[in-house]
């Protein structure tokens, strides 16, 4: 009988003296925030983190795409609208420079009786004129200019000292640019210096 009270007194000791487990962790939580995972789950957990990254970037790539695509075709769309006249108005020109030649032919024959008519055509020239220059087309001025290849097409050379060399001394045909860009060169006559021997001719 003794012996059981003895053993009981030490079980019941042993019990007091007995504190729940408490693990401290670096930041002085227990435990129990801590979650324990295999090493299988931790490496499919850097798997999932590193595709999550992954798709991440993959999504902002395609943003970027779709917004240059959109700025691109907002830009052709502004360009179809600016150029969308180009072939007509390229198969206009020739018949504006026939009415040009027709209205410098007849300055020499305009008379009392029919210069009401001529200046009556002169209007007609020049509102067509100015319906162009209202849709952007804009006549390149090259007679007095400096020769320049993205602009003027040469199809002659003279010999002259009166002008600098290079410069435009004749426009054969008017070069035009529809909203500042070029649609038709202008054809013209170029200067070069005299040769010696024509100098020493004249």
């Amino acid at each position: 009988m003794a012996d059981n009270m003895e053993k009981n007194n030490m079980k019941n000791e042993e019990a007091n003296n007995h504190e729940p487990e408490t693990v401290e962790t670096e930041v002085g939580k227990s435990a129990e925030d801590n979650i324990t995972i295999s090493k299988a789950e931790y490496e499919q957990l850097i798997q999932d983190q590193a595709k999550s990254a992954e798709y991440f970037d993959q999504m902002l790539r395609i943003q970027a795409e779709f917004e240059n695509y959109r700025k691109r075709m907002s830009k052709e769309k502004t360009d179809f609208l600016k150029y969308a006249n180009e072939k007509l108005i390229s198969e206009i020109l020739p018949i504006l420079d026939n009415f040009n030649r027709a209205l410098v032919a007849l300055e020499d024959h305009v008379t009392k009786q029919n210069h009401k008519f001529f200046e009556g055509v002169e209007m007609i020239y020049r509102q067509i004129n100015n319906l162009m220059e209202n849709h952007g087309v804009k006549p390149i001025e090259s007679e007095g200019k400096a020769f320049d290849p993205s602009i003027h097409h040469a199809v002659q050379i003279v010999e002259t000292n009166d002008v600098p060399e290079g410069t435009v001394v004749q426009e054969l045909a008017k070069g035009y640019t529809l909203n500042d860009r070029l649609i038709r060169a202008a054809t013209v006559i170029v200067s070069k210096p005299k040769s010696d021997n024509q100098q020493e001719n004249n």
